[in-house]
C-alpha cells in the first residue's frame, strides 16, 4: 500500500476514525490488526516472519524481567538478538555473501562462469525487515539493561513493533518513548 494512493488514504481515514471511536482495549487491537493488514497488503506471506520477531522479543523481555541473575538474562538477550540477526542476515545479506564468495572463488582459480555456491530458491526481501527487527531488538536490549520494564500486554508490544505509520520507512523508535503513548488516549 503506497502512502500516496487512494487505498492508503481510505485505509488511514478509516483507522483514524475507528481509533477515536472505540475504547482502549479494542483500540490497541485495532492498531495491531490495521498494521497487519497494512503490512500484509504488500505480501501476506511475510506476516508470520514479522510475528516471529515480535513473539521472540516479547517473551525474551518477559523472561528477563523475572530474573535477577544477570548471566541468564544475558544468555536470553544474546539468543534473542542472535535469532533476529540471523533472520535479518538470511533475507537481506545471503545473496550478497554468496555473490562475494563466488567472486572470490573465481579470483583464486575456479573455472570462469561456474558458481561455487548457489541458492536453490528465490529470496524476496521482506518489506521493512530492518526497521521492525531493530525496533524489536532495541526493546529486548533496553529490558536487559534495565532501562525499561518488560511489557506484560502482548497487544501493546505488538502495536509498538508493527505500528503501520512507521513500519516500513522508520524511524526506529525506542519502546520507552512510544509504548506509553499507544497505551493512553490523548485529547482529540
Amino acid at each position: 500500500m503506497i502512502f500516496n494512493s487512494l487505498t492508503f488514504i481510505l485505509f488511514f481515514v478509516t483507522v483514524t476514525v475507528l481509533y477515536w471511536v472505540v475504547p482502549r482495549r479494542p483500540r490497541i487491537w485495532l492498531l495491531v490488526l490495521s498494521s497487519v493488514i497494512f503490512y500484509g497488503f504488500w505480501d501476506f506471506r511475510f506476516v508470520p516472519l514479522l510475528f516471529i520477531s515480535i513473539i521472540l522479543d516479547y517473551f525474551a523481555g518477559r523472561y528477563m524481567s523475572d530474573k535477577p541473575d544477570s548471566r541468564k538474562r544475558t544468555i536470553v538477550m544474546a539468543v534473542a538478538v542472535s535469532v533476529n540477526l540471523i533472520i535479518l542476515g538470511f533475507f537481506k545479506y545471503l545473496i550478497f555473501f554468496v555473490g562475494q564468495i563466488n567472486g572470490l572463488a573465481q579470483l583464486i582459480g575456479t573455472p570462469s562462469g561456474a558458481d561455487t555456491f548457489s541458492i536453490p530458491f528465490q529470496i524476496i526481501l521482506p518489506l521493512g525487515i530492518s526497521f521492525y527487527t531493530f525496533q524489536s531488538m532495541s526493546y529486548t536490549i533496553d529490558v536487559w539493561r534495565r532501562n525499561l520494564e518488560a511489557e506484560h500486554e502482548f497487544k501493546l508490544f505488538a502495536a509498538y513493533v508493527i505500528f503501520f505509520p512507521q513500519l516500513v520507512a522508520g524511524p526506529i523508535l525506542r519502546a520507552g518513548e512510544v509504548m506509553w503513548q499507544l497505551d493512553r488516549r490523548p485529547n482529540f
